[in-house]
C-alpha cells in the first residue's frame, strides 16, 4: 500500500512488512515506507516484521481514511466519485508532478514540475476548459485530454 494514492481501511486492518521473517526484505517498501512514515519507524517495521493496527497506520500516515468495515465500500465510492469529477488528464499530470518531486531538492522539484505544468498540462484541452469554466462560473466539461 506504500505506493497507493489513497488508502482506506477498517479498524480490523493490519499492516506490516513481514518479509524479514522469511529471510528477505521488501525492496519497494524499503524505498517508499521511510518517505511516508519516517525513517526511524520504517526501519523498525521492516527490520522486525512487526504488524501494526489500522489506528497506528492512520496515525503514521500510511492509511488515509479509517472507517467501519460496513462503510468501506461507501467510502471508496465517495472518493471515486470525487475523482471522477476531475479531469483524467489533469489527475495524471498531477500524479506525475507528485512523483517527480519525491527525493529532489525544492529547487530541482519545482523546476521539473514547472516544465511539466507549462509544457504538458497547460497545452491540454482540459486545462483550458477548467480555466474558462472557472472564469465563466460554470462547471467544466472535461474531455480528458
Amino acid at each position: 500500500i506504500a505506493g497507493c494514492d489513497v488508502v482506506i481501511s477498517s479498524p480490523r486492518g493490519r499492516f506490516g512488512q513481514p518479509e524479514i521473517k522469511i529471510g528477505v526484505f521488501p525492496p519497494v517498501a524499503a524505498v517508499l515506507l521511510p518517505r511516508i512514515i519516517g525513517e526511524r519507524r520504517a526501519r523498525e517495521l521492516i527490520l522486525t516484521g512487526e504488524l501494526i493496527d489500522a489506528q497506528e497506520a492512520l496515525r503514521l500516515g500510511l492509511v488515509s481514511h479509517l472507517v467501519p468495515v460496513e462503510q468501506l465500500e461507501q467510502k471508496t465510492q465517495e472518493i471515486l466519485a470525487r475523482l471522477r469529477e476531475m479531469s483524467a488528464s489533469s489527475l495524471e499530470a498531477t500524479r506525475r508532478a507528485l512523483d517527480m518531486a519525491r527525493g529532489r531538492s525544492f529547487e530541482e522539484a519545482l523546476s521539473a514540475i514547472e516544465k511539466l505544468y507549462l509544457n504538458d498540462l497547460m497545452k491540454t484541452d482540459d486545462a483550458r476548459e477548467g480555466i474558462n469554466a472557472f472564469m465563466e462560473k460554470r462547471k467544466p466539461a472535461w474531455r480528458n485530454r
